[in-house]
């Protein structure tokens, strides 16, 4: 009765991500290959926040989210009616790295444009940074991906993280064993209760303890399973963006490209730009986040000197 990633798991991030980034939902379909109806039911699913439907209403369920609320809230606030997206390349891409939030466009009027948090000013102190900033270090982050030495660190990277680590066998040591054990504590109980050695009150305690050490382990091992699933589809989903690349010309492809075509090769290829004090992180579709230095891509007021410090 639990429910656990399948090998769809990508495919329902990767709508969510598109819709939060303006695509519609014909888009989506010819993109991803999933039927425009079925779309729809996955960006109304709230089971994919971990959710489970219960008498008319959603509660917490004991299954590991696929897509956090930011990117719920996102992909649902992407198209509302009367809301259009801006015209900026980087619009819907820019995200604050202390609140998680997307950035705001905006302008001095004077012909320069940036994005800042929207919470500036009421307790973010996330600087402002330049929207052509923000657009050289997205495609900073596609040239790395060029790269031969960077293609094999970050190989390397997702080797590492495929393998079990000591903070998931920590995390579930024994997990088969331990549930069985629990299991059969909760059977011997209620065999000490029919007998009449412990009363109602002992009972209900124990009971509730069992029940909440099964529930805890439960998450945990879900919690690593979807982790591992994770760490799986991006590996795949890495070299699949090593083939596409290989086989176009970006640079000219970009130079030649019109201000729509640019958006869609974004669209397609960058997930969002991330803004924190010291730096930027590029996430790619399908590669891990690339950390960038101010300085690398002409901003300011960067403590990083080089690039790729995500890998």
């Amino acid at each position: 009765g639990l429910l656990t990633p399948n090998s769809d798991a990508a495919k329902v991030v990767r709508i969510f991500e598109m819709r939060a980034n303006g695509a519609s939902q014909t888009a989506i379909e010819d993109t991803v290959g999933v039927r425009h109806s079925t779309v729809v039911q996955i960006l109304r699913n709230r089971a994919y926040l971990g959710e489970i439907p219960h008498k008319g209403t959603w509660s917490p369920g004991n299954h590991p989210p696929l897509i956090t609320e930011e990117l719920w809230n996102a992909a649902h606030a992407g198209r509302r009616r009367g809301v259009k997206r801006g015209t900026d390349l980087m619009s819907g891409k820019v995200r604050c790295g202390r609140c998680g939030r997307a950035m705001s466009f905006d302008g001095n009027g004077q012909g320069q444009h940036y994005y800042r948090c929207k919470h500036r000013g009421t307790g973010c102190k996330v600087p402002s940074r330049s929207n052509k900033g923000l657009l050289r270090a997205a495609k900073l982050g596609l040239d790395l991906l060029f790269d031969d030495e960077m293609r094999e660190a970050i190989r390397a990277h997702l080797a590492e993280r495929r393998r079990p680590s000591d903070s998931r066998r920590r995390r579930t040591p024994g997990a088969p064993e331990a549930l069985a054990s629990l299991r059969e504590e909760q059977t011997q109980l209620l065999h000490v209760h029919y007998k009449g050695l412990i009363n109602d009150d002992l009972l209900a305690r124990e009971q509730a303890r069992i029940a909440e050490a099964i529930e805890h382990l439960q998450h945990d091992t879900q919690a690593t399973a979807a982790e591992a699933v994770h760490d799986f589809e991006l590996d795949a989903r890495f070299e699949d963006l090593v083939a596409a690349l290989d086989d176009i010309d970006l640079e000219d492809l970009w130079e030649h490209a019109t201000h729509s075509e640019q958006r869609v090769l974004l669209d397609e290829l960058v997930q969002h730009v991330e803004v924190n004090d010291d730096h930027l992180t590029v996430h790619l579709n399908g590669s891990p986040p690339m950390r960038v230095a101010y300085q690398e891509v002409g901003l300011k007021h960067s403590g990083l000197s080089r690039v790729g410090g995500g890998t």
